[in-house]
């Protein structure tokens, strides 16, 4: 069966049980929480963008200028 794109584990840990194990922990982690309709944390790009929005300044309590 072929996976993904992105469940595809790196190479370099495809002859390490133990990571191999936790990467398809977190793939499973993953899928459940899309299922759920939780959000990902937010790419650093995006999150530099937030933090340029004057309403969220306002409530970081933040100050222009």
């Amino acid at each position: 069966m072929e996976l993904p794109e992105e469940d595809v584990p790196p190479e370099e840990i495809w002859h390490s049980e133990d990571r191999l194990r936790e990467w398809f922990d977190s793939v499973r982690q993953r899928r459940d929480d899309k299922l759920r309709g939780y959000e990902s944390v937010p790419e650093a790009d995006e999150e530099e963008e937030m933090t340029g929005n004057t309403a969220l300044a306002g409530l970081l309590g933040e100050r222009n200028g």
